[in-house]
């Protein structure tokens, strides 16, 4: 079961809600759904988790590698937020069929795009397996061997589950590792774009808006899931057939009222709502500064080209939507943490675990040890900051791999390739070519090296460019300059020459290559950092386990939710304002009219409309899709618990119905990650009465209608 923060801090904070919180679907226990029911919930349990028969966890799916998507069609029809689909979008786009600007609808099942790489996954069940781990680890102290003994285990486990069917599985430690369930999926390969509205729509506001409140954000694509005969998994084949799910969410055009019910249904990928004062101080005032500090340089770089080049904008315009994301996130984290005095308040709980210390359960001795660590990583944790966030950060080191290992292939066939092995390897060159420019990685070498190499230690840089620096009288800024001109690897057509002409002479000319020296000491010297990061964070996983357990057995009576880890949860909470300075209010939900008056004030790239959509919205033309107020609502935010990966979940009113898409959350609450303020968390979330809207009237798809089950 899944609890926030504030069950911890209940008894430094009294205004805690049970509503707070991410919660094991198959674990709800009856305080849990009496709470839930206390705020308007009308289902039976079983309808949000069962083995036996269908209910809402079959409609609920992981897309992609990290969000959520949930069914609203019986064939197969899922729906996301468009972010998520953002890379599949891109991929499909081309200066010609530019996908991310005009947005793409197929008229019937002939035109829906493929999407190669695209999986989504089903849960299957979930079950307990803690007393098959437990018993086998607790007396090892060792936290590689506990490990890799863990691994073994469940690697059993994974294949007596699965053995016989077309599944898959995984087992996945909860709780700090007190806790383990095997959790069984299905997983589907051939998913092809349904529809997605005009970026301008699915990202209206853009990095103006992200994270914030109030929002505008028509943030939503359609794909379709396909199977084979059977209504089984199956790789891409025109044979394949829309798959026939096991249950579909109603879709709710009736709208939502200040303090309603919902719900959020899907896979948040991670929390940390149990660290020490000592962790949370290395987050908000060595950690997320770094960060933010140099990703502020790296977007300012790719946006710079990305204005003055339709092709350049569409080879990174998800790429910059990543980064940016997490950019803007710590520093409303950072900010949340200070005015709500977190560290402070960690500090006072765990003097109060202190005071409740047992033999068994001797919380003074563990935090001491714990102490001792984070003293370690404080120093070290910049570094490792400027290694993953500046030093790492030029794309090009990628292709030296490929490039590593094509040359060492064909040196174990005496460099005799066929015209056919050739063509493949070129195809290969050519596909990485199509997401990188190679101007804009060079400005993003030049603009980062020297972030990396002034600001960590002289004791911790790589020695192995002393030498080399000497030479420009120690000027990183000159060192760099110098590296892409006289390199051969960050061109596509002298990579091509290069594979054409592979000789023996070839592996000397790529070792002799600057940048491929460059992009070999990097990857030498970020193993090193990564491994000696580790050794100080390898105790800490034990000692982090053992505060859990400490915690749960010195407050019985409190409620502890584990910490997200990209596994189906369930947060609810209900429709509300906030307050989020002195003397402003926000309502909780806003219209086309604030899509217009965006428009018109700021004038800026990120409200940008096709003209088509200003003249639709101009006419107030929603008939049904209008609220009861007469208003086109775009977007309501609510007290749910959400987090990364929550993006695309469902959002569920008291019956069950999708009543919204999350999307965000408010950034005055990204903190809830560490810690949940019921006062200033809320996500938000896109109305489904927006995206239908946008279906009917712009995307001219009515037809998909006739798939979903919409509750007018």
């Amino acid at each position: 079961m899944k609890y926030s923060l504030l069950v911890l801090f209940s008894f430094l904070l009294p205004t805690y809600s049970m509503s707070q919180g991410m919660w094991q679907p198959n674990l709800l226990d009856e305080a849990t759904i009496n709470d839930m029911r206390s705020k308007g919930f009308q289902l039976d349990k079983q309808m949000l988790y069962s083995t036996d028969k269908p209910s809402i966890k079959d409609a609920i799916v992981i897309f992609g590698g990290g969000c959520t998507g949930e069914i609203i069609g019986q064939d197969g029809l899922l729906v996301t937020n468009h972010h998520c689909g953002l890379g599949n979008i891109q991929r499909l786009s081309s200066v010609d069929r530019d996908y991310l600007t005009n947005g793409y609808w197929a008229k019937n099942k002939n035109e829906e795009l493929p999407c190669k790489g695209l999986s989504v996954s089903f849960i299957v069940r979930i079950d307990d397996v803690t007393d098959k781990i437990l018993p086998v680890v607790s007396d090892l102290h060792n936290e590689i061997i506990r490990s890799k003994r863990v691994d073994s285990i469940s690697t059993f486990l994974i294949n007596e589950s699965i053995k016989g069917t077309n599944y898959t599985a995984s087992v996945v430690p909860f709780y700090n590792g007190n806790q383990y369930f095997l959790i069984t999926t299905e997983v589907f390969t051939d998913i092809r774009l349904v529809g997605t509205p005009p970026i301008s729509i699915g990202n209206y506001g853009g990095d103006t808006d992200n994270w914030m409140w109030p929002r505008h954000t028509g943030d939503f694509s359609l794909f379709r899931i396909y199977a084979n005969a059977a209504n089984q998994p199956a790789e891409y084949s025109a044979d394949n057939k829309p798959y026939k799910p096991k249950y579909v969410l109603p879709v709710s055009a009736s709208g939502l009222r200040e303090g309603d019910f919902t719900m959020v249904y899907g896979f948040p990928g991670r929390t940390q709502q149990y660290l020490t004062s000592y962790a949370v101080d290395l987050v908000a005032n060595i950690a997320n500064p770094v960060r933010v500090d140099v990703r502020t340089k790296r977007l300012a770089v790719w946006e710079s080209f990305m204005k003055q080049n339709d092709t350049i904008r569409i080879q990174y315009q998800a790429k910059y939507n990543g980064v940016s994301n997490a950019w803007k996130k710590w520093q409303g984290e950072m900010k949340g943490l200070r005015e709500c005095n977190v560290v402070q308040q960690k500090k006072e709980m765990e003097k109060k675990l202190i005071e409740k210390s047992t033999d068994e359960y001797n919380v003074k001795s563990t935090l001491g040890l714990m102490s001792l660590y984070y003293d370690s990583i404080r120093s070290y944790q910049s570094v490792l900051d400027y290694t993953t966030e500046a030093l790492i950060a030029p794309e090009v080191y990628k292709i030296v791999e490929t490039l590593k290992s094509i040359v060492d292939d064909a040196e174990t066939k005496n460099f005799k390739l066929t015209t056919k092995e050739k063509d493949a390897l070129k195809l290969k060159i050519k596909s990485w070519f199509l997401y990188i420019n190679s101007k804009v990685d060079e400005a993003v070498f030049n603009e980062l090296i020297p972030v990396y190499w002034n600001n960590v230690p002289a004791k911790y840089r790589i020695k192995e460019w002393d030498s080399e620096l000497k030479k420009y009288n120690y000027n990183i800024e000159r060192f760099c300059a110098d590296i892409y001109p006289r390199s051969f690897i960050d061109n596509e057509s002298l990579i091509i020459k290069w594979i054409d002409e592979l000789s023996s002479r070839s592996k000397k000319q790529l070792e002799s290559d600057p940048l491929y020296r460059i992009a070999i000491d990097v990857n030498n010297y970020s193993n090193v950092v990564l491994s000696k990061y580790r050794e100080f964070n390898t105790p800490l996983i034990g000692l982090n386990r053992e505060y859990m357990n400490q915690q749960m057995q010195l407050m019985p009576d409190k409620k502890f939710f584990p910490d997200a880890n990209s596994t189906l949860r369930i947060s609810y909470g209900t429709v509300s304002p906030y307050n989020p300075f002195d003397a402003i209010t926000y309502n909780w939900f806003t219209t086309s009219e604030g899509i217009l008056e965006k428009y018109y004030s700021a004038k800026a790239e990120d409200y940008s409309l096709l003209p088509q959509y200003e003249t639709m919205l101009k006419n107030e033309r929603f008939g049904k899709y209008a609220d009861k107020d007469g208003a086109l609502h775009t977007c309501f935010i609510a007290s749910n618990h959400t987090t990364g990966g929550n993006s695309g979940s469902p959002v569920l009113n008291a019956r069950g119905e999708l009543v919204g898409i999350n999307f965000d959350r408010v950034w005055e609450g990204t903190m809830s990650d560490i810690y949940f303020d019921k006062d200033r968390c809320r996500n938000i979330s896109l109305d489904t009465r927006y995206m239908l809207y946008i279906i009917d009237e712009l995307g001219k798809s009515s037809y998909l209608f006739n798939e979903m089950t919409i509750m007018w």
